[in-house]
């Protein structure tokens, strides 16, 4: 009897404690602003490998362009200079 008594208490303070959480998160917005600060490191780190990328694209196409003579040319001929390069 006695712990079930305890155990009925214990829930309604870990609901009640649940509930106050809730509406302090609500009020100050904890979750929205971590979920927003995540989502702007993202863009950005997403907006900067874009660059990279068309960076890396551009230099790519230009060893080609100066290297390609009409023949079959070789994979690490091309790229390894590339690599050194970036």
């Amino acid at each position: 009897m006695l712990s079930q008594v305890a155990g009925d208490a214990l829930d309604r303070i870990a609901n009640k404690l649940a509930r106050e959480m809730n509406q302090w998160e609500k009020h100050y917005e904890i979750v929205a602003g971590i979920k927003e600060s995540i989502i702007k490191v993202c863009k950005r780190d997403f907006e900067l490998m874009e660059g990279q990328i068309a960076k890396i694209e551009g230099k790519l196409e230009k060893i080609i362009q100066e290297n390609y003579t009409g023949g079959e040319h070789l994979f690490k001929v091309t790229l390894l200079p590339l690599m050194s390069r970036i």
